[in-house]
C-alpha cells in the first residue's frame, strides 16, 4: 500500500511542534498535546457535526492559532509524572476535552505487544479509511530513534514498510518494522481517534 493523507501545516511546517509552544512545560512535554490538536482538527474538518472539536478552520494554520489551541488542549491532554506512557491515558484525557466541547469520539487502539504484522495491518486499514494514527514510542534499544523516544507523533502515510509521520513540525519517515521492535518489555502503541 502507498498512501499519504492530507495533513496540517503550521506556519509552513508539517504539523505542530511542541518546541514552539509558549510555555516551558508545554515545550518539555507537549507531544501528546500536539497530537491531540492534530486529531481534533482533522476530525472537525472532516465532520461538520463535530466542528466544535477545533477552532482551526483549515489544514493551513498560523503558529499563533495552533499554539492558542494547544494552550486550551494542554488543560486536558498533558503529561503526568512519567509523561503519557499509555494509549488509555490519552483516550481518557482526550475524552474529557471532547466532552467539554459537546462532541462524542470513539477510539481504536493497538498495543505495542501486538505483532508487527498486526501493526502494519492496523496502519494500512486506518490510512485506507482516511484515519490518522497517534503513535506512542517508549524506550528503544536502538539509538536510531533517540530523538523520538518516549514520544507521541502522528502517522499520516505508509509506503510498503515505510511510514510517514509528523514530529516536531517535520515530515519524517521510518520503517514501521524497526519502530515496532523496541527491545523493551514496556511498549507503546497506536491510537485512532474517530
Amino acid at each position: 500500500m502507498n498512501i499519504e493523507l492530507p495533513f496540517i501545516t503550521v506556519a509552513g511546517h508539517y504539523g505542530g511542534d511542541q518546541y514552539k509552544y509558549p510555555r516551558a512545560r508545554m515545550r518539555l512535554g507537549g507531544c501528546s498535546t500536539v497530537c491531540a490538536c492534530h486529531a481534533a482538527t482533522l476530525i472537525a474538518l472532516n465532520d461538520p457535526e463535530r466542528n466544535a472539536l477545533s477552532p482551526l478552520e483549515s489544514l493551513t494554520v498560523t503558529r499563533k492559532d495552533f499554539n492558542a489551541f494547544g494552550v486550551t488542549m494542554f488543560k486536558y491532554v498533558y503529561p503526568g509524572f512519567r509523561g503519557m506512557p499509555e494509549t488509555a491515558i490519552f483516550e481518557r484525557s482526550f475524552s474529557e476535552y471532547a466532552d467539554s466541547v459537546g462532541c462524542r469520539v470513539t477510539y481504536s487502539s493497538l498495543q505495542g505487544s501486538a505483532s508487527y504484522e498486526e501493526a502494519r495491518r492496523f496502519v494500512e486499514e486506518a490510512l485506507g479509511q482516511g484515519k490518522y494514527i497517534q503513535f506512542l514510542l517508549l524506550k528503544y534499544k536502538n539509538k536510531l530513534f533517540d530523538d523520538i523516544e518516549w514520544h507521541w507523533f502522528t502517522i499520516t502515510g505508509i509506503n510498503d514498510d515505510t511510514i510517514v509521520f509528523s514530529s516536531f513540525g517535520e515530515r519524517c519517515e521510518a520503517q514501521l518494522s524497526l519502530l515496532w521492535g523496541t527491545g523493551y518489555d514496556e511498549k507503546g502503541g497506536m491510537l485512532i481517534i474517530q
